[in-house]
């Protein structure tokens, strides 16, 4: 039995995959996946959002323990979800002097959110955060590392950048969830951009970190299952097997209790497989558009020009 938690922090960009991961890693026993963790806080201001099984957040089994719990801890969320953005941001560095003394504040609010999500979900080993490493979340992983006695494991998740821009241009995964106007402006030039700087976060935290980090690419996953559950099972240390024949056989992934991601979370028969819709559909533009300024990512990640 393992006495210390681990925290497995899912970095890298949004549209990558990282809801179909956290499912697969989820299925296993010991594991305990949260969705975009770092979301909670605005969530809590709307009542219409739902946990991957099915229930509003507010009355999901798990959930609304766990809310009960953090909101008798917090007495402003509004100004809790502030000092969290301060904190993780990529404004940090530049505010640190400013809001050192919130950190004590942020501490306390993490180590009771964490400590009743190991309560009400069962006692799990790991816990998974999938809030990625984009410009609102860079420096979470660091943070978690610095105030939380757990192992803070990051899997930075990569996929082609065009798939990812591919996808972002379809709009707002949480607008088109409550059917409103889901369009980003600016939507292509914003995913390429982000791309590189949610990229180059899961990679400052190898330069400081490197045996608490391990790459896996999106397309590897989908090809070669086995190689790649076999990767993060030596990372993290724990027996996936049981996942591994679930992918072999083609079989539905298990639903879990995420509570933010890609729309995937709620698909009770989810199937791995390769999205390659990108490869037709997106434009010689924005493909071009991604090439002048991911180009060096792209290339050192192994992705080609033509695809």
């Amino acid at each position: 039995m393992r006495q210390r938690k681990s925290i497995v922090y899912i970095a890298g960009y949004g549209r990558s995959g990282s809801t179909l991961l956290e499912r697969i890693l989820n299925s296993h026993d010991q594991v305990f996946g949260t969705g975009e963790l770092a979301s909670l806080l605005s969530l809590l201001k709307d009542d219409l959002v739902y946990c991957s099984c099915g229930q509003p957040i507010q009355k999901c089994s798990i959930w609304r323990m766990i809310i009960s719990v953090i909101k008798k801890k917090i007495d402003n969320k509004n100004n809790m979800s502030k000092i969290q953005f301060q904190i993780e941001s990529i404004f940090f560095p530049l505010r640190f002097l400013f809001i050192s003394r919130k950190l004590e504040t942020y501490k306390n609010f993490i180590i009771t959110l964490l400590k009743s999500i190991i309560k009400y979900s069962g006692n799990p080993d790991f816990i998974i955060d999938s809030s990625k490493t984009a410009r609102n979340t860079i420096f979470r992983p660091f943070i978690l590392n610095k105030v939380l006695d757990m192992d803070v494991k990051v899997i930075h998740l990569v996929r082609d950048g065009r798939g990812c821009m591919w996808s972002y241009l379809k709009g707002s995964n949480r607008k088109i969830e409550k059917g409103e106007n889901a369009k980003i402006p600016f939507a292509a030039l914003r995913a390429v951009l982000g791309w590189v700087l949610s990229n180059m976060g899961a990679h400052l935290y190898q330069l400081f970190y490197p045996n608490k980090y391990c790459r896996i690419r999106y397309e590897d996953l989908v090809d070669f299952p086995t190689r790649e559950m076999k990767k993060i099972e030596e990372f993290l240390g724990i027996d996936f097997n049981k996942q591994i024949e679930i992918l072999k056989r083609n079989c539905p992934i298990p639903l879990g209790h995420q509570i933010a991601g890609n729309r995937l979370r709620f698909q009770k028969l989810l199937i791995i497989n390769n999205d390659l819709e990108w490869q037709q559909k997106l434009s010689i533009f924005h493909k071009l558009l991604f090439w002048f300024f991911a180009w060096p990512l792209a290339i050192f990640y192994g992705y080609k020009f033509k695809s």
